[in-house]
């Protein structure tokens, strides 16, 4: 008796792209046969791509759902990568999720499925033993708690270049206090983000986002140094004991 091949994850959630893929249409019954796990789960599967952006589309024929890729998805080019880099954004992701936790696991666990969904099985497997293998001796920080509503108006404001009224409250106090700000970039210094912003009429700061408790995005725009002119008083800030400075 023939002996159903087992799949990870990763390999799995790619093979059903690619079925997805070459088929004009594909039950759940169907999948849960070819991959041998529950219906429970493939639903499951179908719901991640869909998070991660996969545009598919069910189709109920005579009472029967049938599952498919978007056609116009399929003549997108892949994106090739070799087995080295591959290693390396491996190596990077347990650098970047491992202490703390980030605002950016989840997006970056959506970019892996992709990367995954693209690549032969041989090489999931190999980096996955590859990723087991690797356990980066990294000093635990604080576990980061970051409002995601706030998080996101933040990274909108600065990759649009949008002003902010925020509240925010120091460390020592128990005050907020009101700012609008002109975003310019967002750091990350132990354990802590920060945004960098210039406060006009009083000059670049950096604000803890943790202590940032209210943010609104304004319909005004600004622009930022052609010369990127705070890079300067960035090479001051590092040079200097940053914890002191911080507001």
């Amino acid at each position: 008796m023939a002996t159903k091949k087992e799949y990870s994850q990763a390999a799995r959630v790619q093979g059903i792209l690619r079925s997805l893929g070459i088929r004009h249409g594909i039950t759940i019954g169907e999948l849960a046969e070819e991959f041998g796990v529950t219906k429970r789960t493939l639903y499951r599967d179908l719901k991640a791509l869909e998070e991660a952006g996969y545009p598919l589309l069910s189709e109920v024929v005579e009472g029967t759902t049938y599952w498919k890729l978007e056609p116009s998805f399929k003549g997108v080019p892949p994106v090739t990568f070799t087995l080295n880099e591959l290693m390396a954004l491996y190596f990077s992701r347990k650098l970047i999720v491992s202490p703390g936790g980030s605002p950016f696991r989840a997006g970056l666990e959506s970019a892996f499925k992709k990367i995954e969904s693209a690549l032969p099985a041989k090489h999931i497997a190999r980096l996955e033993k590859f990723e087991e293998m690797f356990s980066p001796l990294v000093k635990a920080s604080k576990k980061i708690d970051l409002n995601k509503g706030i998080f996101e108006t933040v990274q909108w404001a600065l990759l649009n270049q949008i002003i902010l009224k925020l509240e925010y409250k120091p460390r020592k106090g128990d005050r907020a206090f009101p700012f609008e700000v002109h975003p310019y970039s967002l750091l990350f210094y132990k354990g802590e983000f920060y945004l960098l912003c210039l406060v006009p009429g009083k000059g670049m700061r950096h604000f803890a986002l943790e202590g940032i408790k209210k943010v609104e995005r304004m319909k005004e725009r600004f622009e930022i140094p052609g010369a990127f002119l705070y890079l300067s008083f960035l090479k001051f800030r590092l040079v200097s004991p940053m914890e002191n400075r911080f507001l």
